[in-house]
């Protein structure tokens, strides 16, 4: 050039460049110098990946074009993008609380995650969405997330995977995901209050067989994580750094009434014949304690006066089909416990237990329709922490 002249190089996004400018806009422009002129362009986050066109054009201070044998004026000089992986981060699971199950029905159990990604973000249905898909997957924590990660692996003790997520709206590439898990009335508790004892060694009398059957989650927690996977099929996942406890849920529901029938003095059921079935509906094993009241025509009022209510220990119960009334457990007015052993609901399969009952009706009872109220209430069998007591068993 000239003694005094300057060259600036334009980098332009179309192939169309006049009076010293990219008439279709640039990519980078530089300082006007008196040789070699360069310029660097930032590319900013996100930006999709993929192949993007610039052309480079030289000019001097008059905005006049280079020209002559071997310039490369208006050449393409295009430049790529590369795909990077989404990041999950930011991963939470019932807002950071003990997930609290509803009996016999499921519980909604909620799950956010950010996602983020250099190259895009999910727009809410554009179909150039960088983010083609946000999956969570919610089990606990001895299961592991490869133990959850497909749909095949379902299971309403342990793992909910698989679900699918909804996107907030993308703020400079990070999107927030929400998804929400019906979690069974019977999954897993992993409480402190929840670690078995004598229930379990009385069914499983082997130790080994104990320690393989038993669910004893006491040690272990609920996780959740986040798979998000990008229109070129790269993923990232995370995984919630502290899982939550599920509490342990204990209850049963039986019949509202024993019917003893007809009975005449001196008469009774004899074997058991009455029935309470015993139907979980909960997270947890239980034993049961029995109380009752005596039997009267004016319940609860139960007046002597020209009356004969009928003792409460006339009624007896027992854990075996079969048993006789002289070998069965009279009912008492102070709950005792039984050791009916009402196993945890499995993935759905119910174990139901049954108390048998009968009545013996002394000689000079007057004849009526008795009535009486019988109670039976529920025993979590968990010990509170590891300096619990477990019971012995029942022979």
């Amino acid at each position: 050039p000239d003694t005094g002249s300057t060259v600036e190089l334009l980098v332009c996004k179309t192939n169309a460049m006049s009076s010293g400018a990219c008439t279709g806009g640039n990519w980078c422009t530089s300082t006007a110098v008196a040789s070699n002129p360069t310029c660097s362009y930032s590319i900013p986050t996100p930006t999709a990946d993929g192949s993007y066109d610039a052309w480079v054009f030289v000019v001097d201070q008059f905005n006049l074009g280079a020209s002559g044998t071997g310039t490369k004026q208006g050449s393409e000089s295009d430049f790529t993008v590369n795909n990077v992986a989404p990041v999950v981060s930011s991963v939470t699971l019932n807002g950071g609380s003990a997930i609290t199950l509803t009996e016999s029905t499921t519980t909604a159990v909620s799950m956010t995650a950010s996602v983020t990604d250099n190259n895009g973000c999910r727009n809410l249905g554009n179909t150039a969405d960088e983010i083609s898909s946000v999956k969570g997957y919610l089990y606990r924590s001895g299961i592991t997330y490869t133990g959850c990660d497909t749909a095949g692996e379902a299971n309403g003790n342990n793992c909910y995977p698989e679900l699918t997520c909804s996107a907030g709206t993308c703020t400079n590439g990070v999107t927030t995901y929400s998804c929400s898990a019906d979690v069974q009335y019977y999954a897993d508790p992993t409480d402190l209050s929840y670690l078995l004892c004598n229930y379990s060694l009385c069914y499983y009398p082997d130790l080994d067989l104990y320690l393989a059957f038993s669910f004893n989650y006491f040690l272990e927690n609920w996780l959740t994580t986040f798979n998000a996977i990008d229109n070129n099929s790269t993923s990232g996942n995370a995984t919630l750094g502290t899982g939550v406890e599920l509490n342990s849920l204990i209850g049963f529901t039986t019949q509202s009434l024993i019917d003893y029938g007809s009975l005449s003095a001196g008469g009774s059921n004899d074997p058991l014949n009455k029935t309470t079935v015993i139907t979980p509906t909960g997270n947890a094993p239980f034993n049961v304690n029995i109380s009752g009241t005596k039997l009267c025509t004016d319940y609860s009022t139960c007046s002597t006066s020209g009356k004969t209510p009928i003792d409460i220990a006339q009624q007896k119960y027992s854990l075996a089909t079969g048993t006789s009334y002289a070998s069965s457990t009279a009912l008492s007015a102070t709950p005792t416990k039984a050791l009916i052993g009402v196993p945890k609901i499995n993935n759905g399969t119910v174990t139901t237990k049954t108390i048998w009952w009968g009545v013996s009706i002394p000689i000079g009872t007057v004849s009526g329709i008795y009535n009486g109220l019988n109670t039976i209430t529920v025993i979590g069998e968990g010990v509170i922490s590891y300096g619990g007591i477990c019971e012995k068993c029942a022979n």
